[in-house]
């Protein structure tokens, strides 16, 4: 929705011209790339497998060293793929007093960088396990996709006190439809078929 292709694709695409994985893990990245922008939907198994790979290639490395390299990879590879119309509504509503979450499928860590660089109220993303400044290679709960981000933002609002029918919701995927249906005001942007 903000971002043209998955952010996590992205990053993953940074990682990898670090040294962070191997060539047959980014051809299979740059498949599932392919695959989202031609059908323009994404694929719940190419999730699940882009989620389950983004956990092995930073287990081990400590979150100082991904956030640094988040906020290194934002600045070469997403900044310029930023949809401006998205974000201008974006401040629109900042303008107005608003606050404004981005809810991501990506990793928290990205999702925070990509919400601070826009000067967004902040982000919710996919939980990775850490321990002692440390990714194990395991998420905390699953995945922030379709019914998990739904109730996320649910959670979100009862912590934030935000009265759901009055708040909009911006998405380009039909995975998103759980949590299009919670507010008053959902809207498709770029939307897949």
């Amino acid at each position: 929705t903000v971002v043209r292709g998955a952010s996590v694709f992205h990053l993953a695409m940074g990682l990898a011209s670090r040294k962070f994985f191997t060539a047959g893990d980014v051809a299979t990245f740059a498949w599932q790339q392919v695959k989202f922008r031609v059908v323009g939907q994404e694929d719940l198994e190419d999730m699940a497998s882009a989620a389950d790979a983004a956990l092995s290639f930073v287990a081990g490395h400590t979150v100082d060293e991904v956030v640094r390299l988040g906020e290194e990879i934002f600045d070469e590879r997403i900044a310029d793929k930023l949809y401006a119309g998205t974000i201008a509504m974006a401040r629109t509503h900042l303008d107005a007093g608003q606050r404004v979450w981005l809810v991501s499928a990506a990793p928290v860590e990205l999702a925070t960088i990509i919400a601070r660089r826009l000067g967004l109220t902040g982000a919710l993303g996919t939980v990775s396990e850490i321990v002692d400044g440390v990714y194990t290679g395991r998420l905390v709960g699953s995945t922030l996709h379709g019914p998990a981000k739904a109730e996320a933002v649910r959670a979100l609002a009862e912590r934030e006190d935000l009265d759901l029918s009055r708040c909009a919701a911006y998405s380009d995927s039909a995975n998103d439809v759980p949590m299009l249906t919670l507010v008053g005001h959902p809207v498709a942007v770029n939307p897949d078929h």
